[in-house]
């Protein structure tokens, strides 16, 4: 139920008017100039976190130059996984299935079969050597693939925390650096493996892990930089200082009601304030007027 800002006393369902009943205020106007100050601050604080937020997100995808080049380089290890680091085949009886180390060639090993007929034969006397290798080496690239997905995540969220952001991508890409570079060593050794009459399974590296380990690396460095120096974030005059008044107002180290208005004063305040001033001066002047030529 709602009560009487004047009297406190509880408003029926059927008190409809803006009198009170109980002490006959205006509960629409009363204290109005105290409410209205109150919304101002409240507006001031509220368009300051708005505009930090705004400024922040810009600065984070097209702010600057880095940005950009970061933006574009988080799609480039993506695109690059789709080359093959390695091609392989496997050649069982009444199956056979060309294998691409590569986003859709694992993808295409998963949903084919091949890897259920792969993950049995690994410790067979044989072939077992090779079949494991190549499992690896698909468990590498697999790692990588993960890491590019997590860093274009963690670039989309990254107006959150730019420098923190910029550092998790750092770990991403270190870790997805790794993964290729186990990926190439056991498919390396999964060719040698392989490399006898009769073997049912082949590997033979390709061309396209050097080019995703430049992706990685390219995308590290950049993230490296950002990590470093940060994004230079350009706020209009008196934003940051509102944030951080708005801040201690949330954890109660501070009371709007107690704050000046405007809160923070700056250039355009200033120049509002002149306004304001202005336009009294001249309506007391056409007062003055009117009254003397009244007399």
């Amino acid at each position: 139920m709602a009560h009487c800002p004047n009297c406190k006393k509880r408003l029926n369902v059927w008190n409809v008017s803006q009198i009170c009943p109980h002490c006959g205020v205006n509960m629409r106007f009363f204290d109005y100039d105290k409410r209205f100050y109150h919304d101002a601050k409240e507006s001031e604080l509220s368009m300051a976190r708005v505009h930090v937020f705004v400024r922040t997100l810009k600065a984070s995808f097209i702010g600057v130059k880095i940005s950009i080049v970061r933006l574009v380089l988080v799609f480039l290890p993506i695109a690059a996984l789709l080359l093959p680091a390695a091609k392989g085949s496997v050649d069982f009886p009444f199956f056979h299935a060309d294998i691409d180390l590569s986003a859709l060639g694992l993808a295409g090993a998963f949903t084919g079969g091949a890897m259920n007929y792969l993950m049995p034969t690994m410790n067979a006397a044989v072939n077992g050597a090779a079949v494991t290798a190549f499992v690896f080496a698909a468990v590498g690239l697999a790692v990588a693939l993960l890491c590019a997905v997590l860093q274009l995540f963690t670039t989309v969220l990254s107006f959150l925390n730019i420098k923190r952001a910029a550092a998790v991508n750092c770990v991403f890409s270190a870790l997805a650096l790794a993964g290729i570079v186990v990926s190439v060593i056991f498919a390396s050794k999964a060719g040698k493996a392989a490399g006898f009459e009769g073997c049912m399974i082949s590997c033979s590296l390709s061309f396209g892990w050097a080019v995703q380990l430049a992706a990685f690396a390219a995308f590290f460095v950049i993230n490296f930089l950002i990590a470093r120096n940060g994004i230079p974030i350009v706020l209009d005059e008196g934003m940051a200082e509102r944030v951080e008044i708005a801040k201690k107002v949330r954890r109660g180290e501070l009371k709007l009601d107690e704050l000046p208005q405007p809160i923070v004063e700056t250039e355009a305040t200033r120049k509002i304030e002149e306004e304001i001033e202005k336009a009294k001066a001249e309506y007391r002047e056409k007062l003055h007027k009117k009254e003397d030529s009244a007399q």
